[in-house]
């Protein structure tokens, strides 16, 4: 009898441990589940605002282009501060992100596509460009340089982007992965801008 009840005993103890070790897999498989959830929106979330700003900045490259060309017109200039103010706050986002996150350890992020875009986009929004002087001339042709360089950045990891298949041309290389968040390219772009960035830093705070 006495072997009966211990026999008992012991088969329930590890049942007891049966279940614990089940509940513990039931949680991390959950855990791992809504893991894998979250990481799939904000996959989903940075590759939107990732394909924003490579938009962003085609689009400041063509209203330079049409304002050194003399063929802007009464919305070049807000177009332009638009889209720089838009570059400032979703490139901070993503150094951000990779410095938080410490995606990239060798990274020296510094922010300075945000700086340098924002204080041009302030230069765009608060001067006249119908009459252009000698002096703003010399500042746009260095902006352009900068822009220039930005997309030799982006045109690095995406051979023959331009503006007409930015989008069909990222979203290519986005879907051939499993996460954005784990994609090299986007990164390397970031610290790419930043790097550039950092030579027109005095240029963008001039007046």
């Amino acid at each position: 009898m006495n072997k009966e009840v211990r026999k008992i005993n012991f088969n329930w103890k590890y049942i007891i441990i049966g279940l614990i070790m089940l509940s513990l897999i039931f949680l991390i498989y959950n855990e791992n589940q809504n893991n894998k959830k979250y990481e799939s929106y904000l996959s989903q979330e940075l590759s939107n605002k990732y394909c924003e700003l490579i938009g962003y900045i085609f689009s400041i490259k063509e209203e330079l282009t049409s304002l050194l060309n003399n063929k802007s017109n009464s919305t070049t200039k807000e177009i332009l501060a638009d889209r720089l103010y838009k570059t400032s706050t979703t490139s901070q986002d993503f150094d951000y992100f990779i410095s938080y996150f410490n995606l990239d350890e060798e990274a020296n992020l510094q922010n300075k596509t945000a700086t340098v875009s924002n204080n041009l986009g302030f230069y765009f929004q608060r001067n006249d460009f119908n009459n252009i002087s000698n002096q703003d001339n010399m500042k746009l042709n260095k902006i352009n340089e900068l822009v220039d360089k930005w997309i030799s950045v982006i045109s690095k990891e995406y051979p023959g982007i331009a503006s007409e298949n930015q989008t069909e041309t990222i979203r290519k290389h986005i879907s051939n992965k499993e996460s954005f968040i784990k994609e090299e390219k986007w990164m390397k772009i970031m610290i790419g801008l930043d790097n550039v960035s950092r030579e027109y830093e005095g240029i963008s705070r001039s007046e």
